[in-house]
């Protein structure tokens, strides 16, 4: 009986080669989920909005007193809670805001609307305006801004 002089190609030695590259990828997954676990919630984080970089040719006289021809809303965060202002008027029940939102909505879709919001408000708050805003379907919605302050930009040294 003759012995084969050459070896037969075994599909074990390709499983094998595989097994590295399978544990790496196991420790990367492992890796982002431990990474993942300790972070903030992005909705609870604060929402301060900055006016770097918006140029303003006149400021407004008076930016605090809304103007009759818009839907002007602040969010106030008093205790645990966020308040609605609604052209200075104080809603505390979210439901009301929707019902106030709506009929205006129906009246004058063309109205715009201006969200301001107070810098400890969380930012899943001014998202859920925001869509209720876009749900009552407004044609125009702004977010209201700080004034930059008028200091000189310092040039970064180079390296």
């Amino acid at each position: 009986m003759k012995i084969p002089s050459f070896t037969r190609h075994d599909e074990r030695d390709e499983a094998m080669s595989m097994t590295p590259m399978i544990d790496v990828v196991f420790l990367l997954l492992i890796f982002f989920v431990c990474a993942s676990i300790g972070q903030q919630k992005e909705l609870l984080l604060s929402t301060p909005i900055s006016g770097a970089g918006v140029k303003s040719e006149t400021p407004p006289e008076d930016p605090l007193q809304p103007e009759p021809d818009r839907a002007y809303i602040k969010l106030i965060r008093i205790g645990d809670e966020t308040v609605t202002d609604l052209n200075g008027t104080m809603i505390e029940e979210p439901g009301r805001v929707r019902e106030l939102l709506i009929g205006l909505a129906t009246v004058a879709p063309d109205v715009p609307v201006v969200i301001d919001t107070a810098d400890e408000v969380p930012l899943g708050d001014m998202i859920a305006l925001y869509d209720l805003c876009r749900s009552v379907d407004f044609e125009t919605i702004n977010f209201a801004i700080d004034p930059p302050e008028n200091r000189p930009v310092k040039a970064k040294p180079k390296p």
